[in-house]
């Protein structure tokens, strides 16, 4: 029987911007799902004067009527996030499927030395390293040394520029961000007079 395969794309998504629903886009195509989480409250990102409910509405406008893609808001909320590997956890109990985080190359880099980000900083790094599944997306001009990478994963070369950084700070700028978000996302932004201070 086959076991259903998701991947789990978690991430602020502070705004969600068109290289996420690109990304969403191409790993429908490798796993049954894409589960989309975005993160609870962490210390080391600042969501400013956006709130939860703005952030779930701009979420919604990125990927609602996405086929084979699903929202999943219960992190949101939190007043700190879930870790990976309780998520992990929590998902395969109620989903009763195979779980594959979406990370960026960045976090494996000196994997092979025990020196990555996941390895070093994350909770329980060492545990998750080595019992996690990882889809690992490699940005074109950003290789990823096959030694570096997890016991299970699967390395893909994409190539989506943009980012909710450059997003935010083009808005601080005053400058327009069309093309970088869906063009809903970018009049709602507008509307609501965020990412300008």
């Amino acid at each position: 029987m086959h076991t259903k395969q998701i991947a789990l794309l978690g991430g602020s998504f502070n705004p969600p911007g068109l290289h996420h629903r690109r990304i969403v886009e191409f790993l429908t195509k490798h796993f049954d799902e894409v589960c989309v989480l975005p993160c609870g409250l962490r210390p080391d990102k600042m969501f400013g004067n956006v709130t939860t409910s703005q952030r779930a509405e701009m979420l919604a406008l990125t990927f609602s009527g996405m086929e084979n893609v699903a929202l999943d808001l219960s992190d949101i909320a939190k007043t700190e996030f879930t870790r990976a590997i309780d998520l992990d956890a929590r998902l395969k109990k109620e989903l009763g499927a195979e779980i594959t985080h979406v990370i960026g190359g960045d976090l494996v880099r000196g994997g092979a030395e025990g020196k990555s980000e996941i390895q070093t900083a994350w909770h329980r790094g060492p545990e998750v390293w080595e019992n996690l599944r990882f889809a690992v997306l490699a940005r074109h001009g950003y290789e990823v040394a096959p030694e570096d990478l997890p016991p299970q994963a699967e390395l893909f070369k994409v190539n989506f520029p943009g980012s909710s950084t450059e997003i935010r700070a083009r808005r601080k700028q005053g400058r327009q961000i069309n093309g970088l978000v869906m063009p809903a996302v970018a009049r709602y932004i507008e509307e609501n007079n965020l990412y300008r201070l």
